[in-house]
């Protein structure tokens, strides 16, 4: 089992007007609040799921898939094109590694 923290309790402990953290910035400049607010919430889960092939449409031979959350559509060469680069949803950053249920 992982280990889950709450992004809220991370914030209410660091962030404030007098804290050191609001000083502290990465090199795009980016604060803790926002550094913390992009990483996907592990809590947002989803999984690919596979769709009809439109290759009788006259298009390339991709797999496409659907995201079981927000139904963003992507597409891939392969199955392991869609493990490498489709970890996470771009429209909604459901974790996607992985069965909903593990």
């Amino acid at each position: 089992m992982s280990d889950s923290i709450s992004r809220q309790a991370i914030l209410d402990r660091t962030v404030n007007r007098n804290s050191i953290w609001n000083k502290i910035t990465d090199s795009e400049g980016n604060n803790l609040e926002d550094i913390l607010n992009s990483i996907p919430s592990t809590e947002n889960k989803g999984e690919w799921i596979l769709q009809p092939s439109n290759k009788e449409q006259g298009e390339r031979d991709f797999i496409w898939w659907k995201c079981s959350k927000c139904g963003q559509v992507i597409y891939s060469e392969t199955e392991k094109d869609r493990e490498e680069f489709h970890a996470f949803c771009g429209r909604c950053g459901a974790d996607m590694r992985g069965k909903v249920n593990e």
